[in-house]
């Protein structure tokens, strides 16, 4: 009996380790790799994101390296009252020879009086290399609806290889709320449709705080953009949370035509970086991979 326990207890062990390995496995989607065509999208809520962080050498430069490795990049918590920080971070991405970042970025989100002490600002890094921008971008116009604690950022981009469009919504939803803004995400969807009637794949990728305690799979079920005109590419048994604890915080919803590009390729970068060692964020990165080609 005790061997039997010895080696069902080994045998569970080899599978945690498996799956860990298969999840960061697929972290492993660098340019030298990557199929001809494919695109590369990161979402990173990049934890107080500010001056000091920008500021700190060692921090911004293992920022930098990872934020490399993908095509185009959305960041949130970006949190400079002076909005400083994605030029910055674009001089530190440019540092290494050879390469070509920059970005697109929102304004101060948080509009509404009661929202101010929560702003933040949104951007878009990506690599001139292999993304061109079509629309620099506007915030949703929340309005007097007050619908979003931090209004959604949206832009639209193409891939220079294949020329593949898409547009991208970002948002870092508020903890006690998520469950209401994350369905009000359709509306933003429809919001994003209308402004480019001519672009069917979208993409909305943030910080849903779409686990644990703040939303649950069946809070979710009930909401309109689980429907069938999304697809959740980051499913609710994901982990995204750097501590203890499986949540699946941050995500990535695509329209069902995004579909014809996506081949199942998307990870959570539980390699990206050693917390105990480096103070990077308490979110891992998150990544999807799209075709150019249907």
């Amino acid at each position: 009996m005790i061997v039997v326990l010895i080696v069902a207890g080994l045998a569970a062990l080899t599978y945690f380790v498996a799956q860990r390995i298969a999840v960061a496995g697929r972290d492993e989607l660098r340019s030298s790799t990557a199929a001809p065509g494919t695109v590369r999208i990161l979402t990173w809520n990049i934890e107080n994101f500010g001056w000091t962080k920008v500021s700190d050498v060692p921090r911004v430069a293992a920022i930098a390296e990872i934020v490399r490795q993908y095509d185009i990049v959305a960041v949130q918590e970006v949190s400079d009252a002076r909005n400083r920080v994605p030029a910055r971070f674009v001089e530190v991405l440019n540092s290494t020879e050879g390469a070509r970042w920059n970005f697109v970025a929102s304004n101060r989100t948080g509009a509404e009086a009661d929202d101010h002490s929560s702003a933040e600002q949104y951007a878009f890094f990506y690599n001139e290399d292999a993304i061109e921008v079509i629309d620099a971008g506007a915030v949703f116009p929340d309005g007097a609806h007050a619908r979003f604690q931090r209004e959604p950022f949206v832009a639209r981009f193409r891939a220079r290889a294949g020329g593949l469009t898409f547009g991208l919504i970002t948002i870092h939803t508020a903890p006690t709320v998520a469950v209401a803004e994350i369905g009000a995400l359709d509306e933003v969807f429809t919001w994003t449709r209308a402004r480019w009637p001519d672009e069917t794949h979208i993409l909305a990728l943030g910080d849903f705080n779409a686990g644990c305690h703040y939303a649950h799979p069946a809070d979710l079920d009930a909401l309109p953009i689980r429907g069938p005109r999304y697809v959740w590419l980051v499913p609710d048994s994901a982990d995204t949370n750097v501590a203890d604890g499986a949540c699946a915080y941050d995500r990535i919803v695509a329209t069902t035509e995004t579909s014809a590009h996506y081949r199942g390729a998307w990870g959570v970068s539980v390699a990206a970086f050693d917390p105990s060692q480096l103070d990077l964020s308490d979110h891992w990165p998150v990544w999807v991979s799209l075709t150019a080609d249907p």
